[in-house]
């Protein structure tokens, strides 16, 4: 049986392969870049972000729900793990919110640090025909597990610079961002299936993020579900309360 301290050290060795293939495929020419599939519609424009060392595949049942529905849709790919979130607000949403939703009310739904970036970008840019937005498991307080793993190279390395970014320590992006004035909605996960990060987050958590730090005091709606931060984004309840909010304003 493998003991505690040679699963650690699997893990670790499993995730730095992972990130470093990960790192590898978004890389076009030796520079790191953003791409975004795009679903033309008739409808009003929804961009999708995903969270820190993941894909724009985490995305996609989400996008392809909006669509079926009559929006317009724009998965975004970026390289969560290279630059730091200003930054990565800049090549995504900055890029590609006049570029495919001109002239179109527009909408936005983030995975994780997927969230955070939409309230950066919304806190320095205006948006004229804003919708809504919603929240999936986003660390709108910090994340302690971002903490826990920003203490070891290893993982700073892997996760870059936004990793610190993302946890509750003097460079947290969440904690610096105002309030939003727009209508938004909160998603989190309750379920773990990581007991070395569980144990660093208090309370109830997905594996990444507790339950409280998703919050936010001026969220218009919120709801719970019994899914874990990796797969929560894949549920068909998910699915359905994030196109209800997006349409509605309530879950």
């Amino acid at each position: 049986m493998i003991s505690k301290n040679n699963f650690v050290i699997l893990a670790a060795l499993f995730l730095f392969v992972a990130v470093i293939i990960g790192k590898s495929l978004i890389v076009t020419g030796g520079t790191p870049i953003a791409r975004a599939e795009v679903l033309e519609n008739d409808g009003d424009c929804v961009l999708f972000l995903h969270g820190i060392s993941r894909s724009s595949y985490l995305m996609d049942e989400l996008a392809n729900t909006f669509y079926e529905a009559g929006y317009q849709t724009v998965n975004i790919d970026y390289p969560s793990t290279w630059y730091d979130l200003d930054t990565l607000t800049e090549m995504t949403l900055e890029t590609f919110v006049p570029e495919y939703c001109a002239d179109r009310a527009v909408n936005f739904v983030g995975h994780s640090m997927g969230g955070i970036i939409t309230r950066n970008y919304l806190a320095n840019n205006e948006v004229p025909d804003l919708g809504r937005v919603v929240m999936i498991a986003s660390p709108n307080k910090g994340s302690e597990a971002a903490d826990f793993l920003n203490k070891y190279w290893m993982t700073r390395m892997f996760f870059g610079p936004a990793l610190e970014e993302i946890g509750t320590g003097e460079k947290s992006v969440p904690l610096s961002l105002p309030e939003p004035d727009y209508e938004v909605g909160v998603i989190a996960g309750t379920s773990s299936n990581n007991f070395v990060l569980s144990r660093v987050l208090p309370g109830p958590d997905d594996s990444r993020v507790s339950v409280e730090s998703t919050k936010l005091d001026s969220m218009a709606d919120y709801m719970e579900f019994p899914y874990t931060h990796s797969f929560i984004t894949f549920k068909q309840k998910v699915l359905d309360a994030t196109l209800r909010f997006i349409e509605f304003g309530e879950f």
